[in-house]
């Protein structure tokens, strides 16, 4: 790769590098938890009576952008020890940034909760989750909810976060719950595996990779039964643990332990859904699986609502969370997901914990994986072992993927193999970024970080060259090097990727 010599362009690259130094592994949260005690405040139903907070943020880049820092996530708690049965139907509750943008968080009839206590409630602005529905999901803490826009917090991209940012709470109800506190989280824009569109994972024997690397977008709409490989139904396991009454259309995950303890969360729940975690000794085998320390939905420590939700003949249509403990580092675990009755749900999927990265290494060399503006991909292999399928996607930011298509692989074979496929519905006016992975015929997935391939579709840029590519340590690297890098163009534009 050549590169153009350019001090003022360096000198911005390093910017951009020191300020997403910090940011890079660990979010930022800003609050302020001043309180306020029940029933003494009333908005009379006006902002401009709202009970009103401010959030000081300081630290961070002068500029928000979906390449740098973003802001992630609103926290929000609610509610005291001994008030009851409080009506939120009402609230309407909103922040407004430094330079006056409104995010609403929740719209009047948007908490639709009339009967509540307490309240520990995590807003992301993410399309597959949902805005909070009743009063069954108090205290609102197990996974994360929507505000009422998705997408509205890209409204203050490109604006200064440092400052004063307010919340606003405004009602019109006889007795107001107490206040406690309100968070802002910013850092790093979430990484997505989406996989909504395939049924690739509906089967014990190919179950998607769960990491703490990205989040997964998933459903189990077009699934089948799996009745042959489905734990047990109706019989309780060791501990009491029924969690099924019947096999549906589960859908199949997988995550290697790298410590004792990990969890789940699956939020954006819309219809009744089941879930267990199994040990992958003899997973594929009805009546051989083992349950680790909270792979059962309904152990105390999942099923933390204010009354307990999941049942073993229905499951739960709330958000649910899995809670591992006591697992053997090394072991690879199974999550299995099945409607009730069939009962088809959305799932926002993200693990936290010490796990082994989805990355993996199996037997296939690439030597080549290419693409020209058309938009048409290409690449080459010179061996494959137990190789039965790629997977082609697609992104416009990096992060979001979706499914272009599967080609078959060959199997296990020594020479050299030329695959290829035409994007005749790419994006026009972006650049489109593609990425490879390899299935082979046990499940395993590889998918290639290393070897993403960026087409340049804007208009009037086809000549749009890359001329640098560094690391986070402002190191001149390969577009190839894995982790986050930062491209840049020679129209003088600055790109954020992760390979």
């Amino acid at each position: 790769m050549k590169y153009m010599k350019n001090t003022s362009a360096i000198k911005l690259l390093l910017v951009l590098i020191l300020s997403l130094g910090s940011q890079l592994a660990i979010s930022q949260t800003f609050s302020n938890s001043t309180s306020q005690a029940w029933d003494s405040w009333n908005s009379s139903n006006a902002w401009a009576t709202a009970l009103s907070r401010t959030i000081t943020v300081s630290g961070l880049s002068t500029s928000l952008s979906s390449a740098g820092t973003v802001l992630q996530q609103v926290n929000l708690t609610l509610g005291d020890a001994t008030h009851t049965g409080l009506n939120l139907s009402t609230y309407a509750i909103r922040i407004k940034s430094p330079s006056g943008t409104i995010i609403n968080i929740a719209a009047s009839g948007g908490f639709s909760a009339t009967s509540v206590q307490n309240v520990a409630i995590k807003y992301r602005d993410d399309a597959l989750l949902l805005t909070p529905s009743s009063s069954s999901q108090e205290p609102f803490d197990i996974g994360y909810y929507r505000v009422t826009t998705s997408g509205s917090f890209a409204n203050v991209n490109g604006e200064n976060p440092n400052g004063s940012w307010t919340m606003e709470i405004a009602e019109n109800t006889s007795t107001e719950i107490a206040f406690s506190k309100i968070e802002l989280v910013f850092g790093t824009a979430f990484s997505y595996t989406n996989i909504t569109a395939t049924t690739s994972n509906d089967a014990c024997s190919a179950p998607q990779c769960m990491s703490t690397e990205t989040i997964l977008k998933a459903t189990i709409s077009g699934y089948s039964g799996n009745s042959s490989n489905d734990p047990n139904v109706n019989t309780p396991w060791p501990g009491g643990c029924q969690w099924n009454a019947s096999k549906d259309n589960s859908g199949w995950f997988y995550f290697k332990a790298n410590a004792t303890t990990a969890k789940i969360t699956i939020s954006g729940v819309s219809a009744a859904i089941q879930t267990l975690v199994v040990n992958n000794t003899n997973a594929c085998t009805a009546g051989s699986q083992t349950v680790p320390t909270g792979g059962c939905p309904r152990d105390a420590v999942n099923d933390t609502y204010t009354s307990a939700r999941y049942t073993s003949t229905a499951g739960s249509a709330n958000n649910q969370q899995l809670n591992l403990s006591g697992l053997t580092i090394g072991n690879e675990y199974r999550l299995i997901i099945d409607g009730s009755s069939g009962a088809i749900s959305s799932l926002y999927i993200e693990m936290t914990g010490n796990v082994k990265s989805c990355i993996v290494v199996l037997g296939v060399d690439i030597v080549a994986f290419d693409g020209v503006v058309g938009n048409r991909l290409f690449w080459k292999t010179s061996n494959e072992i137990n190789c039965d399928y790629y997977i082609l996607e697609r992104s416009v930011n990096g992060i979001d993927w979706e499914v272009l298509t599967k080609l078959p692989g060959q199997g296990t074979y020594s020479g050299e193999s030329t695959y290829e496929y035409d994007d005749v519905f790419y994006q026009k006016n972006v650049l489109n970024y593609y990425r490879l992975t390899e299935v082979d015929y046990d499940g395993k997935k590889n998918i290639y970080h290393d070897k993403i391939k960026a087409l340049d579709n804007r208009d009037g840029n086809q000549s749009n060259q890359i001329i640098r590519t560094i690391n986070y340590l402002g190191q001149d690297v390969d577009i190839t090097t894995p982790g986050v890098l930062l491209i840049q163009y020679s129209d003088g534009t600055v790109k954020k990727i992760m390979n």
